[in-house]
């Protein structure tokens, strides 16, 4: 089952935007059992309702690392979906939700989220709804010695190293 089984309103206009950023739009390459922010962003003038649905995924779709709920009053889990709470759906013109994703300990490789995203005008129906979806792919890599990073904004930095390694 898909949104737009239930949700088939008019395309996106030019105005309406969906994003999502993996933290803060900073690196694409994390390491294994790290703790990253998401944040799943929407925006439609007149819209007041606001709903999502996020996944983690591996190239041969399944599930990949743990999705943490940090707004469990907006935010909720279906399964291995991230999606919204009904008290998560009103705003105005503007959604925004966050959760920490974990990566896996034994895993190596590209990950993908993937996300639906509705924008709607609250009227009980699904007459005026939109249906945007967006993806965000990151790469986990092997782990780096920590030993020898003396780069400071590294997750990998070491205040004790006296020699940079170039990781």
């Amino acid at each position: 089952s898909t949104c737009n089984s239930c949700h088939l309103g008019p395309s996106p206009s030019s105005l309406d935007t969906y994003a999502i950023s993996f933290d803060e739009g900073g690196d694409t390459e994390v390491y294994p059992n790290t703790l990253h922010e998401v944040q799943i962003s929407l925006y439609s003038p007149g819209a007041s309702k606001f709903g999502f649905q996020m996944r983690a995924e591996d190239n041969a779709g399944n599930s990949v690392g743990q999705i943490i709920l940090t707004e469990p009053l907006s935010t909720q889990l279906d399964g291995e979906y991230l999606t919204h709470t009904s008290s998560g759906t009103q705003f105005t013109d503007n959604a925004i939700w966050t959760c920490s994703w974990l990566s896996p300990i034994d895993f190596e490789g590209e990950v993908t989220f993937y996300t639906a995203g509705l924008m709607t005008n609250n009227s009980g129906t699904n007459s005026g709804d939109k249906l945007m979806s967006n993806n965000i792919t990151i790469e986990v890599v092997s782990t780096i010695d920590p030993t020898n990073c003396t780069n400071p904004e590294a997750l990998n930095y070491d205040p004790e190293a006296t020699v940079d390694d170039g990781s």
